[in-house]
């Protein structure tokens, strides 16, 4: 049960997905922005830009990528 919605599973398992999927999306986009203003620079290793995008990337598919927990939440409806 999670305190910060009042100990409701059914709201907990529906916010978790969506707020997954809306973050990977919206983190994506800032850090590929990043990367096309900073140009070739954005990727090397010497801004962080570079490490923060790849950081990004792989926390999008470590648990999920926004694509999987779109469906989730679909699924649960």
């Amino acid at each position: 049960m999670c305190p910060a919605f009042g100990g409701h599973r059914r709201i907990t398992s529906r916010t978790v997905p969506a707020a997954k999927s809306k973050i990977g999306y919206a983190a994506k986009f800032v850090a590929e922005q990043a990367v096309q203003l900073h140009g070739g620079m954005g990727m090397s290793d010497e801004l962080n830009v570079g490490h923060y995008f790849k950081r990004i990337s792989s926390f999008n598919i470590q648990f999920g990528d926004p694509a999987y927990h779109i469906l989730r939440y679909a699924q649960q409806n």
